[in-house]
């Protein structure tokens, strides 16, 4: 395998290994997710870089319910695949005042790269969200444009959202899109832009394929979980992020790329850098021993 790799931000942070939305959105989790934690060793602190569970400019109720959490997050079995994770979370959250003021304080104590994913729903919200954020000592900001729960952006809206928070951000950016969207045509679009453009000389980012694809992609030809296309994370979906980090890299993008999707094995991670991603995030196979040990054999 090549030398050691990871993603230096222009802020100093390192990413090897990112923790990617598994931990809610002050970075311990939700009340059931604390007790799986204590069960199965998911320490309440990682030296790794941490991403809080996305969260947008005003409160959103989404699908998720903390007496019932599984109208929304759901462990299934397949054959050949073995137990993985449905949801469709829709962006549930306290909205970015009371995260700021409850949350914030809770994401920084519990890793020493905090970052925070945003969805904002047009250019407007975007830049209101940066704007606030920009007072906090973030590692990075995540700008989500490929939630399938709540509807991915389309290549154009993306762009347009990703360059107006590139010229305001304070923080390095990452953008997180699916691999259901035209992820190419808007990295490669990015990319020739801020290439193009004065006000942005000198700015970079990061590309991140989301860790969901919808169940009627994973599984066409089997029954969807009540009815509901749910999103499938884990092992089910490693071949399509490996294969987004492929193409990416085939299209000629230079930036550098997170990948993951279904990785819960070192074997895994050694896949995904050789398809040709800088660095690689857990999610549903997060477990804080685990990413140590990954972390040392790089």
């Amino acid at each position: 395998m090549r030398k050691r790799p990871f993603i230096q931000l222009p802020n100093g942070h390192i990413i090897d290994i990112m923790v990617d939305s598994v931990l809610g959105t002050d970075g311990q989790g939700y009340f059931l997710a604390r007790l799986l934690y204590a069960l199965f060793g998911w320490a309440r602190y990682t030296e790794r870089p941490l991403v809080a569970k996305t969260i947008t400019l005003e409160p959103r109720r989404g699908n998720f319910r903390w007496y019932f959490p599984f109208s929304a997050v759901l462990i299934w079995f397949a054959w050949g695949h073995g137990f993985f994770k449905l949801n469709r979370w829709g962006w549930t959250n306290e909205g970015l005042d009371r995260w700021v003021k409850e949350r914030w304080p809770t994401l920084r104590e519990s890793t020493r790269s905090p970052i925070v994913s945003i969805g904002p729903l047009n250019v407007s919200e975007a830049v209101a969200m940066v704007e606030r954020l920009n007072e906090l000592n973030l590692a990075a900001i995540v700008v989500s444009v490929g939630c399938l729960n709540v509807g991915a952006r389309s290549k154009d809206e993306a762009v347009e959202i990703v360059l107006e928070v590139l010229k305001r951000a304070r923080h390095p950016v990452i953008v997180k899109f699916t691999a259901e969207q035209d992820y190419i045509g808007i990295a490669t679009q990015i990319e020739k832009v801020i290439k193009e453009t004065e006000e942005l000389e000198g700015k970079t980012v990061v590309f991140q394929i989301t860790n969901t694809i919808h169940w009627s992609n994973v599984f066409p030809k089997r029954r969807m979980p009540f009815g509901q296309d749910w999103a499938v994370s884990g092992p089910p979906i490693r071949s399509f992020g490996l294969e987004a980090v492929r193409k990416l890299r085939e299209a000629g993008v230079k930036s550098p790329i997170i990948g993951g999707g279904g990785i819960t094995h070192f074997e895994h991670v050694k896949d995904y850098l050789e398809a040709g991603a800088d660095a690689v995030y857990v999610s549903t196979g997060y477990r804080e021993s685990r990413v140590r040990e990954w972390a040392i054999r790089l």
